[in-house]
């Protein structure tokens, strides 16, 4: 597949590194999620014909250069940023599909633009609402401070109280200051991610741990985490904290006047299955797709899947229109 990429002078003057491939009377614009590039979407693309797909870096992250002001990193500014690039692109219309953070993107434009959507395809959608009780992530932090010994990692010990203590049931006030706390320590979090990095076929570890479905490709995840290893992980972190204080998008969802293609995994540690019930129940006009035992990288794991569903998806669409 053959990818184009350019910068574009975003609103403020940040330049957004945009991504464009493929061709087709059809365009998806991929907002990405913060666990990879647009990279991780390249099974998907391959297998979906007759498409033009368009995505960009979210600012300070991978080839978008940094804002001036290095808390300009808000969901706001990543609207505005899409917003421009739709401009620029001469979209008046398309299918937005949006990954883990960029699904909470995506509703805020539709919020703002719904004459943009022509479709939405929400893909393991992740907000404030899915961090509240997260017992399988309190799980996973478990089995990995079992586990430290044989990883033997570098600066491990050195996170301070990160994974020590944690509670049952995440609040959102617990989550925020836990945030903040990696915050302030992202220098040792950075070298801890690099020296993980480093580990030969990292994602056979994650499948030991049932973190990652056994489907994964390693060499294709190694190369994914390697890169996420390399990023600005203050200004990663401001980007999370903001998503987590923003509302949880219930107001919208039963208010979507659109087909929605909502892909869910049931191993997703980031999105509970009591949350995906919750939104399906909100509007008739959400369909669901389950990725058995897929975790949030679902779309890696099981790829035939996730673009089976969005070609069903997109001739539903195309035969409402007949």
């Amino acid at each position: 597949m053959e990818y184009k990429e350019y910068l574009l002078k975003s609103f403020d003057g940040t330049l957004i590194n945009v991504i464009t491939a493929g061709k087709g009377e059809e365009t998806i614009v991929v907002s990405n999620g913060l666990g990879g590039n647009f990279k991780i979407f390249e099974e998907i693309i391959k297998d979906i014909p007759n498409v033009r797909f368009i995505s960009w870096d979210y600012r300070g992250l991978y080839k978008s250069h940094v804002p001036e002001n290095k808390n300009d990193v808000t969901i706001e500014h990543h609207v505005k940023d899409l917003e421009f690039i739709l401009k620029n692109e001469k979209i008046d219309k398309a299918i937005f599909l949006g990954w883990s953070m960029g699904a909470t993107i995506n509703l805020h434009l539709y919020k703002q633009k719904p004459e943009y959507f022509k479709g939405m395809i929400l893909l393991n959608p992740v907000n404030k609402a899915t961090i509240k009780n997260m017992l399988s992530l309190v799980r996973f932090l478990n089995n990995i401070v079992r586990y430290a010994d044989k990883f033997n990692l570098p600066y491990f010990k050195n996170l301070p109280d990160l994974i020590n203590d944690l509670p049952g049931k995440f609040t959102e006030k617990y989550t925020y200051k836990l945030l903040e706390r990696l915050q302030k320590y992202h220098f040792v979090y950075s070298k801890f991610l690099k020296a993980v990095s480093k580990i030969p076929r990292i994602a056979t570890y994650l499948k030991k741990l049932k973190i990652v479905h056994s489907n994964m490709d390693d060499y294709f995840f190694e190369d994914i985490f390697k890169e996420y290893a390399n990023l600005n992980m203050e200004l990663y972190i401001e980007i999370v904290k903001d998503l987590f204080s923003y509302d949880d998008n219930e107001d919208i969802y039963g208010k979507i006047d659109l087909q929605v293609l909502l892909i869910y995994s049931t191993r997703d540690i980031f999105v509970p299955y009591d949350y995906i019930k919750k939104i399906i129940s909100l509007n008739p006009k959400i369909e669901p797709l389950e990725i058995f035992r897929g975790s949030h990288y679902g779309l890696i794991e099981f790829p035939e899947l996730v673009s089976l569903g969005i070609k069903r998806y997109l001739r539903r669409l195309k035969e409402a229109k007949v």
